[in-house]
């Protein structure tokens, strides 16, 4: 499509949202989203994702026409419908471009009244963050969206983590042995962990499990590479304080004994290697960890 059409189409669509209320236009636009069924709004699996664009950028421009008190009563529908995986997940880029335009335009029109949407939004920005790990323009954005989300609530973008991880993750934990390597919530969890610093210690349980399903030996083994590499990156990166310490030290028997030494057992192929390999780079960072931890405990007590 032409950019002067885009342009025009957007212009279009704000003009629209300030006569027509958004409970007016909101069944359209969920129907062209998720497709409709006997009257109700029903996932569609298999929905075009060049049509999720096309609406995606007609709902950023109606959002940004509207009134927030004419817009607020159908948020949560807006979101429930964005939030699902055959909207919000796709190898089509565009599609993401537009969902970050939607994201940006309820920041922008809900201002203080985000709270009571924010664990949504913080799920569809973290989706946007993991899509877009290669492009720094586009990482930029999500880290403004972030620092948005969290100043329209008064808070720091660290207690934004604090709030929606643990729930993020009891998600995830449903879904997550059926993951491969190229699994798009596969890709968000691994954003979740090393986005969440000292957040990441108190979701220990939840982390746990789903890096032990993901690593044994009936999974793929691109799948269990990947899990070791983002094990040994939280570990290089985990944050060396009393209570990352506590946790990481309650689990450091079931991580060593039940995800690293099964797989280092020793079998033919360079495949089966290179998950040794991840291992053995998960144990020395393991190892790491735990050295600075105590030196870092025993500077503690000298002083």
């Amino acid at each position: 499509m032409e950019p002067g059409l885009t342009g025009d189409i957007d212009k279009c669509s704000q003009t629209l949202a300030q006569f027509i209320t958004p409970v007016t236009w909101k069944p359209y636009v969920l129907t062209a989203l998720a497709g409709a069924s006997s009257g109700e709004v029903k996932s569609r699996v298999g929905v075009s994702p060049q049509l999720c664009t096309s609406c995606l950028r007609v709902l950023s421009s109606l959002i940004t026409g509207s009134q927030l008190h004419l817009l607020l009563p159908v948020v949560p529908d807006l979101l429930d419908t964005i939030c699902k995986p055959e909207v919000n997940e796709s190898s089509h880029h565009p599609l993401y471009r537009e969902l970050a335009a939607v994201v940006q335009s309820l920041l922008n029109v809900l201002g203080k009244s985000v709270t009571d949407f924010s664990c949504q939004i913080f799920f569809l920005i973290l989706r946007l963050s993991s899509a877009n790990r290669d492009s720094e323009v586009e990482r930029e954005e999500v880290e403004k969206m972030f620092s948005l989300l969290a100043s329209n609530q008064d808070i720091s973008v660290e207690e934004l983590y604090v709030r929606h991880a643990p729930s993020l993750v009891e998600q995830l934990n449903g879904l997550h042995k059926e993951w491969t390597r190229h699994s798009p919530d596969q890709s968000l969890f691994g954003e979740l962990l090393l986005r969440s610093g000292k957040t990441c210690a108190t979701i220990m349980p939840g982390i746990y499990s789903i890096f032990r399903d993901c690593t044994t030996k009936e999974k793929d083994p691109e799948l269990r590479m990947s899990m070791f590499t983002l094990l040994g990156r939280l570990l290089r990166e985990a944050p060396v304080t009393s209570e990352a310490a506590q946790q990481f030290s309650v689990f450091s028997v079931e991580i060593i004994e039940e995800i690293i030494i099964p797989n280092l057992e020793w079998r033919a192929g360079r495949t089966a290697g290179s998950v040794r390999c991840a291992a053995i780079s998960s144990l020395w960072h393991y190892s790491g960890l735990n050295c600075s931890v105590l030196n870092n405990s025993n500077r503690s007590k000298s002083n």
